[in-house]
């Protein structure tokens, strides 16, 4: 009497790991025959219908000890919903069990992330600006494009106001909005890469401002938002008294004085000045002009200075030469007047002194990139940069004289990383 009897084989479990949405993922699976007669094997394809997996396997007929059978395994996540998938297929071995292999997959969304959500700058003042770095990822390996918007919040406004009015507080409503500046609005952000958004804050009147940049990744509909809040510090003045009455004064009579008491009720310094008789400021208004940033702009942003302090050195060492390129032009036009011909000597020499002042960096760029330096802000930023790659080869006496770590050395100095040999 002959008894038959069920054995079910423990599964193999075959994970694809997580797969973003839209994109494909395959894997190479070995059959292979450990018992000594011939096995026909047949793969019941039809439990893979609708779940994203497929495979391409021909039913074998004669299958010998010892020999093997490579199938691939696909994964396709375009028309499936965020989640798991795990389905069973069965393969069939002909007067055998069944074998049973569990193709797990997670299809997951491109989704950026952000090295903070929420950005408080501090107080800045009026004719000033802060920037701040913040920094957005893709840990995954699919290139994720990527796109800025921001929530602007409608303001309402009385109707009742008069015509004036109303288009004063649309435009006020409108100046919030140029509050806060980045540069960057989109981008590729490929496997494993990074990249900084710089965002500037530069207030128009005391008050807070708050508003929300939103970064939409292309294919997926959630968001990363980035909430963005300031306040702006205006300098005021206040004078004692407000109203000055001299009186009548005769001619060649005796002069009248006044005393008019400045207070700052803020808790920064304030400098002031005026406009028709500071000659230091209509001298700092001169050297402005002359430089080529201010051509087509109305504001430049030029390191924060002191109360009292002068323009920075870089600026006033290009308005040195400039100032001796415009005498040496005077004197060329004098004598071609005088001689009626050219002088040579002093072309060549405005020609040279002209290419030196076009040649050297913008003086303004100068400024701030030195300041940077020297900036505590500045040397945090650097600190969040990243220094390379850093190539670590490990393993017995002689290890670095082979070809692999020979070619590690030689990417080592394209890309400016440090590499170490340690043996054992």
């Amino acid at each position: 009497m002959s008894y038959f009897f069920r054995v079910e084989l423990p599964e193999y479990i075959l994970d694809m790991g997580t797969v973003v949405q839209g994109y494909s993922k395959s894997c190479t699976v070995k059959i292979t025959n450990t018992w000594r007669y011939p096995v026909a094997v047949q793969a019941n394809e039809r439990a893979l219908r609708d779940t994203g997996f497929s495979i391409y396997l021909e039913p074998v007929e004669f299958l010998i000890y010892g020999t093997s059978k490579r199938f691939q395994v696909n994964f396709a996540s375009a028309n499936l919903p965020v989640g798991k998938v795990d389905v069973l297929l069965p393969i069939k071995v002909e007067k055998g069990p069944t074998l049973h292999i569990r193709l797990r997959a997670t299809v997951i969304q491109l989704l950026l992330s952000l090295s903070r959500n929420r950005l408080q700058f501090p107080d800045v003042q009026v004719g000033q600006c802060w920037c701040e770095t913040v920094r957005l990822y893709n840990w995954f390996s699919a290139p994720c494009e990527w796109f800025l918007t921001v929530n602007k919040p409608a303001k309402k406004v009385d109707k009742r106001l008069t015509p004036a009015v109303r288009q004063k507080e649309l435009q006020a409503a409108k100046d919030d909005s140029r509050v806060f500046q980045w540069k960057a609005r989109e981008g590729t952000l490929y496997g494993r890469e990074w990249c900084d958004l710089q965002i500037q804050f530069s207030p128009l009147e005391e008050k807070s401002y708050k508003t929300e940049l939103k970064i939409n990744v292309r294919g997926n509909s959630q968001l990363l938002v980035l909430h963005i809040s300031g306040q702006g510090l205006e300098p005021r003045l206040e004078f004692s008294p407000t109203e000055i009455k001299l009186g009548a004064v005769l001619p060649c009579g005796p002069e009248l004085e006044r005393t008019v008491v400045v207070k700052n009720p803020c808790e920064f310094p304030t400098e002031f000045y005026s406009l028709e008789f500071d000659e230091e400021y209509r001298e700092e208004e001169k050297i402005l002009r002359t430089l080529e940033e201010f051509g087509d702009r109305t504001a430049v942003v030029m390191p924060p200075h002191a109360v009292g302090e002068k323009l920075p050195p870089e600026v006033l060492e290009y308005y040195e030469k400039w100032k001796k390129m415009e005498a040496l032009g005077q004197e060329m036009f004098k004598h071609k007047e005088e001689s009626g011909e050219d002088n040579a000597a002093l072309q060549e020499s405005i020609r040279l002194l002209k290419d030196m002042v076009d040649e050297c960096d913008r003086p303004i760029r100068q400024a701030v990139r030195r300041y940077l330096d020297t900036n505590p802000v500045g040397e945090e930023l650097k600190a969040q940069m990243p220094r390379g790659i850093a190539i670590i080869v490990y393993g017995t006496p002689r290890t670095g004289t082979g070809a692999t770590a020979l070619g590690c050395k030689e990417r080592g100095k394209q890309e400016k990383c440090i590499l170490v040999e340690r043996g054992a």
